[in-house]
């Protein structure tokens, strides 16, 4: 593990405030982005919650999406119980967004098992990458893609690819 990501992990635990975006920004920064070439997951155990990281959490998630990084969520129950906080999304939002932001999945967290096996199978045997450019819309927007295959075939994309 980086500094980094140490460093966050550290201060997260001295105040008990869960820091996921900082975190998530440091696993990017130390172990992932090097590996470009790759494909490249990051697997969250979390309920969704963060307090304190000075990362925002549309620039993770732009992150994330722009280095076709995939996370799959192990959710745990929200600790806060849905109630509303000033100027972060709900941690159930957070979960949702990155796994569907990025073309992951969500596991409950009551079967770590399955959730392992699933994640694992994914990656090894059912993982395929389609990208494209488009030539009509300018790379300084944002663009939507529908992606859709034959019966039986799971297709599942990132709900949308940042501006460049």
């Amino acid at each position: 593990m980086g500094l980094e990501a140490e460093v966050v992990i550290a201060e997260g635990a001295a105040w008990d405030d869960p820091r996921l975006f900082d975190a998530i920004m440091a696993v990017v920064g130390d172990a992932l982005q090097p590996l470009s070439a790759q494909k490249r997951a990051i697997v969250v155990i979390s309920d969704g919650l963060d307090r304190g990281s000075k990362t925002k959490f549309q620039q993770a998630l732009s992150a994330l999406q722009s280095l076709d990084i995939v996370v799959y969520c192990v959710q745990a129950q929200d600790r806060t119980r849905g109630a509303i906080r000033r100027d972060v999304p709900k941690p159930r939002q957070v979960i949702d967004d990155l796994a569907e932001g990025t073309g992951g999945r969500i596991f409950p967290i009551d079967d770590p098992r399955e959730a392992a096996k699933a994640i694992c199978d994914e990656l090894r045997k059912n993982r395929y990458v389609l990208s494209y450019l488009p030539q009509s819309v300018p790379l300084t927007e944002s663009r939507r893609l529908l992606v859709m295959g034959e019966r039986g075939i799971d297709a599942r994309a990132k709900t949308m690819q940042p501006v460049n």
